[in-house]
């Protein structure tokens, strides 16, 4: 088969492909098995850790199929000063809770990465952000930790910066 002929049946296998996973890169492994999460409407449980996460990254809302909506990002101090009165037991996740979540590293090349998050259970397109954590920086007053769901890894920024929010309940 010609070059060109096997790049328009590449490009086109592509395309088969559910949103979120055409780009996703992965290591002997795929994202954290669906049957982890047991979804109800908006919320999922993840029976491992027993933590239930808003299924929608904060500013977006549920459909009944995927995430719709603008993604809200904003800068740390108003994240763990507003979104604790969210009601139901609604709160910003510890950096380890946020973690779970995680189904690769493109650091560590394990699993899947681009994004590191489960696309058939969380939707939406918010799966390739920086997501704040409610973990603060030791040493520096001006950072906190989050997680980037892109490359799979905890990391740390300036709490000034916008950021993206994922709310959990119960744990700790």
């Amino acid at each position: 088969m010609n070059l060109f002929l096997r790049n328009i049946c590449i490009a086109a296998a592509w395309t088969l492909l559910p949103p979120g996973l055409a780009f996703a890169e992965c290591n002997g492994a795929s994202w954290t098995p669906d049957s982890r999460y047991k979804a109800h409407g908006d919320e999922v449980l993840d029976t491992t850790t027993h933590l239930t996460w808003k299924r929608c990254a904060q500013g977006m809302t549920w459909t009944g199929k995927t995430c719709k909506g603008t993604l809200k990002e904003m800068p740390w101090t108003d994240v763990v000063r507003t979104l604790p009165t969210q009601g139901k037991g609604w709160r910003v996740p510890s950096k380890d809770e946020l973690a779970t979540l995680l189904s690769g590293s493109k650091e560590k090349r394990s699993g899947c990465w681009n994004p590191a998050i489960n696309t058939t259970v969380f939707p939406g397109g918010q799966d390739n952000n920086y997501v704040w954590s409610s973990s603060v920086y030791d040493g520096d007053d001006s950072v906190a930790w989050l997680v980037v769901f892109g490359e799979g890894y905890p990391d740390s920024r300036f709490r000034r910066i916008d950021n993206a929010v994922r709310l959990v309940r119960g744990g700790r």
